[in-house]
This record gives structure tokens, C-alpha cells and sequence, in this order.
């Protein structure tokens, strides 16, 4: 895409590349902030740098406006329970609605930042204005 957008789309605004919190890995220092330290722990992880590190050498070297976005846990009112990619947001909604149980794994001391998918828009919308 990075590649495409130089060649053929000389009139771009902004190339906004989807990053994600995954990049951080499994660090206890929290909040996290755009200089924490980066420590991927998978395959999508390292991709995800990847994609960063493109969009910012794109930048430098042939001027493109880019941009990336590190995601945290996006839920939203038509995200599929039943997906492998669901979020626990929306996998808890389905357990209570149909009275099913829920259980919490863990000693109760994790974390996570979610944020909904309207909220994660406008970030974007800003973002290309």
C-alpha cells in the first residue's frame, strides 16, 4: 500500500496504518505510552512494528504523510461473539444475554484498556484533519 501510494497517488492526504497495542508485549509498566518500551511477543506483534517502522521510513524518505495508530482492544455493538478475532467485550454481552455464566480467569490484578469502535472513529477522524 505504502508502495502503491508513492507511485500512483500523488494527491494523498494521509496514510493512516493500523498499529496495535500488541507491539508492547506483556509489560507490567502501565499506562503504557507512545515510548514504552516496545517488545512484540508474536508473529502479529512483530508485523505490526513492521508496518510502523514502513510507514515512518516512508515518511522520512519520500515525504509521504503517514501516520500510525496503535489499537487497544476496539469492541462495538455488531462484533461477533463467535469470532476468533471477538474481543471479551462482546463474548461477555453474549454469556449474559443468554444467562449463561461467565468465568474470570486469572488473580484478578489484569488489565486492559478497551475502547469502542465510535470512539476509535473519531480518533481517526482527527487524526486525517
Amino acid at each position: 500500500m505504502l508502495e502503491a501510494n508513492k507511485k500512483y497517488n500523488k494527491n494523498l492526504k494521509k496514510f493512516v496504518f493500523a498499529s496495535s497495542a500488541a507491539v508492547y508485549g506483556n509489560t507490567e509498566d502501565l499506562p503504557q505510552k507512545v515510548k514504552s518500551y516496545i517488545e512484540p511477543e508474536s508473529p502479529y506483534a512483530i508485523e505490526k512494528y513492521a508496518g510502523e517502522q514502513y510507514s515512518k521510513i516512508y515518511s522520512k524518505l519520500y515525504d509521504l504523510p503517514t501516520t500510525a495508530l496503535r489499537f487497544f482492544n476496539i469492541f462495538g455493538a455488531r462484533q461477533d461473539p463467535n469470532s476468533p478475532y471477538s474481543g471479551v467485550i462482546s463474548i461477555m454481552h453474549k454469556q449474559f444475554s443468554d444467562n449463561d455464566g461467565f468465568t474470570f480467569y486469572g488473580n484478578g490484578k489484569q488489565t486492559r484498556d478497551f475502547v469502542y469502535v465510535k470512539d476509535l472513529v473519531q480518533a481517526v477522524d482527527i487524526v486525517f484533519n
